[in-house]
C-alpha cells in the first residue's frame, strides 16, 4: 500500500509534493473543523473573548457557561440581544473563518491537478518533438494522474464542506431560541417585578 502510494507520487511528478501537502492541510483542517462544530451543545463550545477575564481562543465551556454568561446581571432585553451578538461574532467566526480556508484550499488542489496535467502534455509534445515513445508516455501519465489526484483530494473535501455548513446554520437556530427563550425569561420577570409595588 506505501509503496503503491509512492509509485503513484512518483508517477505524478514534482507537481504531486504540493498536491500532498495541500490534501493533508485540507483533511487536517476539516477534520478539526468538523470536530470543532459537532461538539456544539451537547458537549463544548468554544469561541473567542466571550468572557470578561480574557479566555483565549483554545478555551472551552459548555452550554451551562454560555448560559451562565448570557444571563449574568444586570439583565435586561438590549443587554441580552448585546450579549447573544457578541456570542455569534466570537464563535460563528471562527467557523466561517476556518471555512473559507477550508474552500479555498478544496478549490486550489484540482488546479494544481490541472498544473500537473498541463506539465504532462508539455513533456508529451517533448516527446513527439524526437525524444522518443517513453517520453511520450510519461507525459501522458503525469497528465492523468495529476488531475486525477486533484479531484480525489477536492471532491470529499466539498463534502465536509458541505457538512460544516449545515451544522453551523444548525448552531445558529440553536442560538436564536436560546436567545428567545431568555428574552422571554426577562421580559417575564421585569413584567411581574413591575407589577409587586401595585400589588403592595
Amino acid at each position: 500500500m506505501i509503496s503503491q502510494a509512492i509509485q503513484l507520487l512518483q508517477s505524478g511528478g514534482s507537481v504531486m509534493i504540493p498536491l500532498f501537502a495541500v490534501s493533508v492541510f485540507i483533511y487536517w483542517q476539516a477534520f478539526q473543523l468538523l470536530g470543532f462544530v459537532f461538539r456544539g451543545q451537547k458537549s463544548l463550545l468554544r469561541a473567542a473573548g466571550i468572557f470578561a477575564n480574557g479566555i483565549s481562543d483554545d478555551a472551552a465551556f459548555d452550554a451551562n457557561d454560555l448560559l451562565a454568561y448570557a444571563m449574568q446581571k444586570p439583565l435586561n432585553q438590549v443587554i441580552v440581544r448585546a450579549r447573544f451578538d457578541e456570542i455569534r461574532l466570537a464563535y460563528l467566526s471562527v467557523i466561517d473563518r476556518r471555512l473559507r480556508l477550508l474552500q479555498t484550499l478544496t478549490t486550489a488542489a484540482p488546479l494544481i491537478g490541472l498544473l500537473g496535467t498541463v506539465v504532462g502534455i508539455l513533456m508529451t509534445f517533448d516527446g513527439l518533438a524526437g525524444q522518443g515513445m517513453q517520453y511520450i508516455s510519461l507525459g501522458v501519465s503525469k497528465a492523468l494522474v495529476t488531475t486525477q489526484c486533484g479531484l480525489i483530494v477536492a471532491l470529499p473535501a466539498l463534502f465536509f464542506a458541505m457538512m460544516i455548513q449545515r451544522r453551523k446554520h444548525s448552531i445558529v437556530a440553536e442560538l436564536a431560541k436560546l436567545e428567545n427563550a431568555i428574552l422571554l425569561f426577562t421580559r417575564t420577570d421585569l413584567t411581574a417585578q413591575a407589577s409587586q409595588p401595585s400589588q403592595s
